[in-house]
């Protein structure tokens, strides 16, 4: 039994609302410069995949709208400004951003 099928109908059509406005959220713009899935993108991209409050440290392809968009996520999911730093490897740059946990201090 899926989750909408456990709802009383007036329920399943809030959970219906809900799920529409989260895909409408994705793709509005939130930062003015990107939408929300984009900076989900982003900070995909650089948080630690086993918890995303962490503190952030790793390597990515660098070109500038990369780092515009890195620079946006990591404010917006975890209130931290990025640095970046060069690499002896061309074409990538090291982020690295204090993480959610560090800003609130946990």
């Amino acid at each position: 039994m899926s989750d909408t099928q456990a709802l009383a109908p007036e329920n399943s059509d809030l959970l219906a609302t809900i799920k529409a406005q989260e895909q409408e959220l994705r793709y509005q713009k939130v930062d003015g410069d990107f939408t929300h899935g984009e900076l989900s993108l982003a900070f995909d991209m650089v948080a630690d995949p086993e918890n995303w409050k962490n503190h952030i440290d790793t390597i990515v392809r660098d070109n500038p709208k990369v780092r515009a968009a890195i620079s946006a996520a990591t404010i917006f999911f975890a209130g931290s400004p990025a640095e970046f730093y060069p690499v002896k490897v061309k074409g990538y740059v090291r982020v690295v951003a204090d993480g959610y946990y560090v800003r609130i201090g946990a």
